[in-house]
């Protein structure tokens, strides 16, 4: 279910940040997983229906208007993304975004994983709130997986 507020960032060790541009007339949300389109090169929510892939989260919020494309920073790296049914067996596969919220462990039709998850954890004191560390910059074409 895609982001309808903004999401704690959490980063582990070194990240890199990515300038873009955001695609017009929509609400983006700090945390919120895109991609870049790869025919007009801006930044838009990701999504397992298109062919491009996550490459990392918003550092901050944006209502972008009609005719706008303001700039953004993307963070690229190790990120801790919530999932529910995630397990300690999720380590060192492969992971793919479904939306702008929600990343996957197996494999959609279209999308490319957007990278590998290196470490699991129940958050805080919780025995509900699973996270994943997905490193972003170990995402890759899904031909490159047959």
């Amino acid at each position: 279910m895609a982001l309808s507020a903004d999401r704690e960032v959490v980063v582990s060790g070194r990240t890199e940040i990515l300038h873009g541009k955001l695609t017009e007339s929509v609400t983006y949300y700090k945390g919120g997983m895109v991609q870049i389109d790869k025919v007009t090169g801006l930044v838009k929510k990701a999504t397992d229906v298109t062919v491009e892939r996550a490459i990392g989260v918003l550092k901050a919020g944006k209502v972008v208007g009609a005719g706008e494309n303001p700039d953004c920073e993307i963070e690229i790296g190790k990120v801790w993304i919530p999932l529910a049914t995630g397990a300690q067996t999720d380590v060192d596969g492969f992971v793919w975004a479904s939306d702008d919220a929600v990343i996957v462990v197996s494999a959609p039709t279209n999308a490319d994983p957007c990278g590998r998850c290196v470490d699991y954890k129940l958050w805080g004191n919780s025995t509900t709130d699973k996270r994943l560390l997905l490193d972003f910059r170990q995402g890759l074409p899904k031909t490159a997986l047959s």
